[in-house]
Parts: structure tokens; C-alpha cells; sequence
């Protein structure tokens, strides 16, 4: 795929850092260089650095913990690149070349470098209603054009995407620079696509010579083994797919890691950017995180991802629960295969509800909150929905917390009618 004549305006005449690229050869064996203003080592203040995760004493050599400290290339540390080479190719079936990955600040990064390379103002991007906030925050910097792709229990309905593409080339208009997908466990909806509706996805991609953005952090929070799938990437033949991976799910999100990979033109493209924006990820991180997948493996890391999920599962099933047990008749709900999202659309049956006015204004009084649906919607509807969370609280407070939901939408729906009581009927003075 080409991608020269489809990016921004801001990235034409853009340079690589003569210094940065020629600091590669600082690390060559023999080599004295005085080229780079980096500190010496002998001012740095740690002398050592030991830690214990998963039950396990990790230490840093000197040499892992000097690069730790010092700058770093943009792409990622020496260290870091062959471990993320070998956790993609265990998780995602994928091999990658080292010049194929780029490690950033957790996969946001990746979606506000996605918008800088390719969005002018005005141009159109693909994305499902409802969707992530992230994404939307990171496009908006560039573009305020969204196109609203419908999904169902399966995720993006390729019908609908077909159809928009198709009458938007029938008027002439431009087709989206991208089209985003986030594949597994849709945050906020939940929904997973199967093999055949990704390469139905797939396919009208490559039909309408377009680039698709996977975004794909849930990829391995699943409640069953019988739940994974194909990534878009793995399907990819022409180079059209950019895909984000992050360690926030699986490791630790303080840590901000996350890495982008995809055709090497366009990973050329992160490392311009991140030479511009902010030179490389923490080194520290990095070191960190290279030396906990070198000492655990992929086989370690899947282990306690695993442990994991049968806690994330354990939640959901709690929350499941005690919808059925306190608002049975009053909502209505996806069953995620994973993730941390259970999305909930409220009956409108006895009135009309506005989760954005009631979170609002009882969320504090009740005890209790939870995101209203408009706060993902990129037409601003959506306003009798609600996204819970199961991730981080216990079972007891889940049912709680949904108790305490039952008493919210109760006395919300007593202020309604006390608000149509004093409102003046039409035709009165």
C-alpha cells in the first residue's frame, strides 16, 4: 500500500534527526563517540536495581540498568525490540521485523500519532457508534469529520460500512483516511468480531483501497479459550494494516507501554514523529519491562494473564448477576466474552431517560457511577445507555454498586414526575 500521497500536509518535508540517527553508530562495538550530549553514566544516582513480580526477584545487571538511565532510541530499547518480537509472534501468530515495531506511551499514543501522520482538518475517519473516547480525543486534535459505523452483537456491520463507502464515492465525496476497529472486547460495547465478520471488514478495506487502524488492548483479557481469533493483521496482505498493542491490560498502565507495528514505511513515520515529540518511551520502562519477558517468557506472561481473567470473570459474572437480581425488567445487556466493559441499555418503557442528567445529578447522593452512553456517541445520542465497569472492584461491591444503581434510577424517575407535575400544561397563561 502506498502511503505518501494519503498523509497530512504537516508531515510533507519532514527530516530525520541527523544526530539521533547517527547516535546508532555510537553503540558500535570500537567505537568512541563524541557525538551525543549524553550525561555519563558516573552522575547517574541508582547504583542498582532489584524488584520482585509474580512471585519472582528480578535484578539488573549494570549495563541494563545504564540504559535504563540514558537516552534511548526512538524505535525502542536494544533490549525491549527482540522480546516484543518474540510476545507478538506467541500471542498474535504474527512475525515482525525489528524495524516493523515501534515502542510508544501505551497505544493512546499510537492513536494520537495515527491522527498527526494522516488527518487534515476536515478529513474523514471511519469509526463505530458507539465508541471509544480515546480514540475520539486523540482524532479530534486533527478532524472533527466522523462517519458513525453501526455495529450489532458481532461488531462494525460491514453492510453498513459498504454502503456508506459506496454512496460516499457515488457523490464524489473523499473516502475515510482510516477506518478504526478495535477488534476484541469493544470498549464501551463489549462485542468481539469473529473470524468471518473481520474478514468480511477485511475485504471491503482492501476492496476500497483504504488503511485500517487495530487497536487492539483486550486482545487477551478473555473469559474462555475458545474466544480468540485472527487478528486484521494476520489477515493483512498488503501492507494496509497499522495495529497497536499495549502492556496496560496485561502489565501495568502506570508503566505507559505500548508499541505500534505495521508496514516499515509507516513505522519510519513513528520513529520521525517520536524523534520530534518526545525523543523515545521511558528507557527505564522499557529496561523494566525487557527484563521481566526475558526472565518469564511468553509462557509466563500467558499464565498470569490467565489468573487474571478468572478474577475479570469472577467480576463480570457478579455484575450479571445482580442486574438480573435488581433491575431484571429494566435493562437490557451484552454478554462480553472478556474486556472489562459491560455495556446496558436502560428501558424507556415508563419515560424517557437521559443517563448524562441522572449520573449528573445523582451519582454522588446515590453512592454510585457509572459512564452515560452519549459520552461515546459521535452523534451525541445513545442517552439511555450506561457502561459499567468490572474490572477493578470486588463482587460485593459490584452488587452493591448495582443496588445502589436500582435506587438511582428510582428516585431519578420520582424527579421526572415531580418535574412534569409543575411544568405548565400547554395552553396555560
Amino acid at each position: 500500500m502506498e502511503f505518501d500521497a494519503r498523509m497530512a500536509a504537516r508531515t510533507r518535508g519532514r527530516r530525520t534527526s541527523i544526530i539521533r540517527e547517527l547516535l546508532k553508530v555510537a553503540t558500535t562495538p570500537g567505537v568512541i563517540s563524541l557525538g551525543g550530549g549524553y550525561p555519563s553514566p558516573a552522575t547517574f544516582p541508582m547504583e542498582n536495581l532489584t524488584f520482585t513480580a509474580s512471585g519472582e526477584s528480578f535484578a539488573l545487571t549494570r549495563k541494563e540498568l545504564e540504559s535504563a538511565c540514558q537516552y534511548g532510541p526512538s524505535l525502542g530499547q536494544a533490549e525491549l525490540i527482540p522480546r516484543l518480537q518474540e510476545w507478538h509472534k506467541a500471542k498474535s501468530k504474527v512475525e515482525l521485523g525489528a524495524d516493523q515495531i515501534c515502542v510508544i506511551n501505551g497505544s493512546q499514543e499510537g492513536l494520537f500519532v495515527l491522527g498527526y501522520l494522516f488527518l487534515d482538518p476536515g478529513d474523514p475517519v471511519a469509526l463505530t457508534e458507539p465508541t471509544y473516547p480515546g480514540a475520539l480525543g486523540a482524532f479530534s486534535a486533527f478532524t472533527d469529520n466522523f462517519l458513525p459505523i453501526p455495529q450489532d452483537a458481532r461488531g462494525m456491520d460491514p453492510r453498513a460500512l459498504e454502503e456508506y463507502l459506496v454512496r460516499r464515492s457515488r457523490k464524489g465525496m473523499t473516502p475515510p483516511k482510516f477506518v478504526y476497529v478495535t477488534p476484541n472486547c469493544h470498549n464501551p460495547a463489549g462485542v468481539t468480531m469473529d473470524e468471518p465478520r473481520r474478514r468480511e471488514i477485511y475485504a471491503i478495506v482492501e476492496q476500497h483501497d483504504l488503511l485500517l487502524l487495530e487497536d487492539d488492548p483486550y486482545e487477551l483479557i478473555k473469559f474462555t479459550t475458545d474466544a480468540y481469533y485472527p487478528s486484521f493483521q494476520s489477515m493483512d496482505t498488503a501492507g494496509r494494516v497499522v495495529r497497536l498493542d499495549s502492556f496496560s491490560k496485561v502489565f501495568v498502565p502506570g508503566f505507559r507501554m505500548g508499541y505500534a507495528s505495521g508496514p516499515r514505511e509507516l513505522i519510519k513515520e513513528f520513529n520521525l514523529f517520536k524523534q520530534a515529540a518526545n525523543l523515545h518511551t521511558s528507557s527505564f520502562n522499557q529496561v523494566i519491562l525487557a527484563t521481566y519477558l526475558k526472565k518469564v517468557g511468553p509462557d509466563g506472561m500467558f499464565e498470569r494473564i490467565r489468573k487474571n481473567c478468572a478474577m475479570y470473570r469472577r467480576n463480570y459474572e457478579a455484575l450479571v448477576s445482580a442486574l438480573d437480581r435488581e433491575l431484571k425488567d429494566q435493562v437490557s445487556f451484552n454478554r462480553p466474552d472478556g474486556g472489562f466493559f459491560l455495556w446496558m441499555e436502560l428501558s424507556q418503557a415508563n419515560g424517557r431517560i437521559d443517563t448524562m442528567e441522572m449520573i449528573a445529578g445523582l451519582a454522588v447522593s446515590t453512592g454510585v457511577l457509572l459512564v452515560p452512553g452519549p459520552g461515546f456517541s459521535l452523534t451525541g445520542s445513545l442517552s439511555n445507555y450506561l457502561r459499567a465497569s468490572f474490572s477493578q472492584q470486588s463482587p460485593d461491591e459490584i452488587a452493591e454498586a448495582i443496588r445502589r444503581l436500582a435506587r438511582m434510577l428510582v428516585e431519578y424517575r420520582m424527579m421526572q414526575k415531580d418535574k412534569a407535575s409543575i411544568e405548565p400544561k400547554r395552553g396555560d397563561g
